[in-house]
Order: structure tokens, then C-alpha cells, then sequence
């Protein structure tokens, strides 16, 4: 059974959004993922939220949290859907701070643990080999990155397939970070 989420994503800014964004699309294009391009992002919390709370709360995380510098320190894969091919970032207490700020907000907090990724690919079937490989060639987005804005996004919970993907809903879009 599929439950709804609404999640709350950080942005990378320019240049590192396009670099990803491109990044993104290829794989996608390359190893027919289904998912199609998507929007980079690094996810701080998922958890049951109805619309109007969502957009209230991004608007208020938004305006008081800073952009934030994180580093992407490894690219890891799982054999999770959802965690098939992704950048690890390294956390930081400001980027521990928006995520408590979003979870002290909401009604009914969720058992969400952040481990600060970006996703490059969702994506069944590859082999560890093929993954490893993957990894390898990606060694090139490494470093820092600038995130600078927030999104809300209805998605789905588990995340198994492209369809999914496709469907995800943004509730609020691309909201500056400000504080």
C-alpha cells in the first residue's frame, strides 16, 4: 500500500543545480529509467502534512534559515529504489537545524531520519558492478555545493517505481532561502 508524504526539499543553486540537473537527465535517458528527468534535491523531512500546513511551514523555514554550504563527500548506491544511485552529503548542524525546525512544526511529526543525499537515479535491475561503475564515472560531482532555496512536494511512500516519480506533486515551489 502506497501512503501520500509531503516532503520538504532543499535546492541546490546554480551552477551546482544545472551540473546535477544535467547529470540527472542523462542517467535517465542512458539506463531507461522511467522516472524521466527530475529536480535535484536533497530531502530534509517526509511525514504526513496536510497542503495549507505545508505551504505555511516551508514559507516560515524558508524565511528565517540561510542558504546553506554542504559538501558532497562520497557517491554511494543501495539496493534501495529510492537510494539507487546518490551523492552523500556530509551533515552539518545548520542543515540539522532547518530539518528540526520543519519537524517541530508539523502536527504529527514522522519517524523521518535524515541522511543527506542527493538522488541521481532511481532505477530496478542494475547489478552491484553496474552501480560501482556508475559511482566511478560520477566522481566528478563531488565537492561543494550551495543550497538556497525550499521546495514541498507531495510524493508516495515506498518509493518502487518510475510512475511514482512522475507523479510527484510540488505544493510550493522553489521558495528563497532567506534568513
Amino acid at each position: 500500500m502506497e501512503d501520500r508524504l509531503t516532503t520538504f526539499w532543499l535546492l541546490p543553486a546554480a551552477p551546482g543545480r544545472e551540473r546535477l540537473a544535467v547529470r540527472i537527465a542523462a542517467l535517465a535517458e542512458r539506463h531507461e529509467t522511467g522516472t524521466g528527468a527530475f529536480e535535484p534535491h536533497l530531502t530534509l523531512y517526509a511525514g504526513a502534512c496536510g497542503e495549507h500546513d505545508a505551504s505555511r511551514i516551508g514559507a516560515e523555514v524558508a524565511r528565517r534559515a540561510a542558504p546553506l554550504t554542504l559538501e558532497a563527500t562520497r557517491l554511494a548506491h543501495s539496493r534501495l529504489y529510492s537510494k539507487t544511485l546518490f551523492i552523500e552529503f556530509a551533515p552539518t548542524e545548520a542543515l540539522r537545524a532547518v530539518e528540526r525546525a520543519i519537524r517541530g512544526a508539523v502536527a504529527r511529526p514522522s519517524d523521518y531520519v535524515l541522511a543527506p543525499h542527493v538522488s541521481l537515479m532511481y532505477r530496478a535491475g542494475l547489478s552491484e558492478e553496474e552501480k560501482e561503475a556508475l559511482c566511478s564515472a560520477a566522481t566528478d560531482l563531488l565537492g561543494s555545493y550551495l543550497f538556497d532555496a525550499l521546495s514541498v512536494v507531495e510524493t508516495e511512500h515506498p518509493l518502487v517505481s518510475g510512475d511514482q516519480v512522475r507523479r510527484w506533486r510540488t505544493l510550493v515551489r522553489a521558495m528563497p532561502l532567506r534568513g
